[in-house]
């Protein structure tokens, strides 16, 4: 006999006190509501969402717990989420984003396969033995290390690493493509990639619709979403 293997996330951990949150440059109680305004979006999920919201970065590691409980309570790993939290060091900013648009996919998928296609196109005749150190990374979520966005944590809409002689995948491009977010949210993405990560190219894309399209699909999209991930709770063995 199988059960689901459920968890069960406790809500009551989840708040945090005012005495808890270190000086920063917002007031306490403002610190407070943007935590909890963070939480609520992660867990209500509402797709094509963005949030950009100040925390000190001890609070935003404990808002990373929060999540990562989240993701157990529904058995969702890393590679199956489709909800982004990142954080900009230097801004102290934690930015929440939900699903997004057919658009701002298409467009990601257009310019990513598009650039790998003619990299490889490139090297194939001028350097063949070098395409094999091409790796597509994807919207995998960087750790950045240098400098003053060393506690910086980012997904790129696309990225690409090259291999070096010694086995070690350097990311050398990033893309980001801008439609929930303002083209000087991509300037000071721009400077985190080059600076934080030392990229050798950034492509930055900024569109605006002049009327915003919405796919008629995107709630039956995730009603499928969900159902797949009921589909995918562990299971465990019984006694007996």
């Amino acid at each position: 006999m199988f059960t689901a293997n459920t968890y069960k996330v406790d809500t009551e951990a989840e708040p945090i006190r005012l005495a808890d949150i270190s000086e920063m440059s917002v007031t306490d109680t403002k610190a407070l509501s943007n935590y909890n305004e963070a939480f609520t979006l992660l867990k209500e999920d509402t797709p094509e969402q963005r949030l950009d919201v100040q925390l000190p970065y001890e609070k935003f590691l404990q808002l990373d717990d929060a999540f990562s409980k989240l993701q157990l309570a529904e058995g969702i790993s890393e590679d199956q989420r489709y909800l982004s939290l990142a954080y900009h060091s230097v801004a102290q900013t934690v930015t929440v984003v939900t699903c997004l648009s057919s658009i701002h996919a298409g467009a990601v998928s257009w310019i990513y396969y598009g650039i790998f296609a003619y990299v490889e196109d490139y090297l194939s005749t001028r350097s063949p033995h070098t395409v094999e150190n091409i790796q597509l990374v994807g919207s995998a979520t960087q750790y950045f290390t240098h400098g003053e966005y060393g506690r910086s944590r980012k997904e790129p809409d696309g990225a690409f690493m090259y291999k070096t002689m010694t086995g070690i995948g350097e990311l050398v491009i990033a893309i980001e493509v801008g439609t929930s977010e303002t083209y000087d949210k991509l300037l000071e993405d721009k400077d985190m990639w080059i600076e934080g990560m030392r990229v050798n190219v950034f492509i930055l894309i900024c569109f605006k619709e002049s009327t915003l399209f919405k796919d008629p699909d995107a709630q039956c999209r995730r009603r499928r979403w969900q159902w797949h991930k009921a589909l995918l709770k562990p299971l465990k063995r019984t006694p007996g």
